[in-house]
């Protein structure tokens, strides 16, 4: 899927974005004519957005990119193994409400 950059992007910079998925740093704005104080009034009017600090892109005809998630706070372990076939069954019918009679019959080989 191609990104489309709005128009309102100088050419310069439109394909820098469009290489980069949407996104221009200030950097990158700064090099195609823009001074600091415009790329302010374009993020404080809503025509850009802050993705991050430094990091732009359109509001319109960009596909607009979220921060990725940050998992330092999730705590973490090594998982348990995996239950054998069957080792749980027993136990899930008798919460559904069975009889013991009911899951012999229904857990039996035969």
């Amino acid at each position: 899927m191609t990104s489309r950059v709005a128009l309102s992007l100088p050419p310069q910079l439109a394909a820098v974005a469009a290489a980069q998925g949407g996104p221009f740093t200030t950097a990158q704005a700064l090099t195609a004519g823009f001074d600091e104080r415009e790329i302010y009034r374009l993020m404080k009017s809503g025509i850009w957005v802050r993705l991050r600090r430094g990091v732009y892109a359109e509001r319109e005809g960009v596909l607009q990119a979220a921060p990725a998630p940050r998992f330092s706070k999730t705590p973490g372990g090594a998982p348990g193994s995996v239950p054998a076939r069957g080792e749980h069954g027993a136990d899930i019918l008798r919460s559904i409400g069975l009889s013991p009679a009911e899951i012999t019959r229904l857990l039996s080989p035969d």
